[in-house]
């Protein structure tokens, strides 16, 4: 959870992920600002996979797909998903 901890969200203002079997759910709370969701983290997510795939060996590229979806769940968290590929790419 490395490239939430880089836009210095805390883990008390996160939900642990729920693995969808393709992917991730993470559950924020409402303290934690939309714009710091649709900015810095998704800025987050690419740089960490970049710095990956740049010393990643041939055939283990990754790609990733995020999905920001905003809005309540439950009436108790802020909702983002981040749906990735987990096998490797070639690019």
């Amino acid at each position: 959870m490395g490239s939430i901890a880089d836009t210095g969200i805390t883990p008390d203002q996160y939900d642990r992920p729920t693995d969808t079997g393709d992917g991730l759910r993470v559950l924020f709370s409402p303290e934690v600002p939309k714009n710091r969701l649709a900015g810095p983290l998704m800025s987050a997510l690419t740089n960490r996979l970049a710095g990956y795939n740049a010393t990643a060996p041939d055939g283990a590229h990754m790609r990733l797909r995020d999905v920001l979806s905003a809005g309540e769940h439950a009436g108790t968290r802020t909702i983002f998903s981040a749906v990735r590929s987990t096998r490797p790419t070639g690019c």
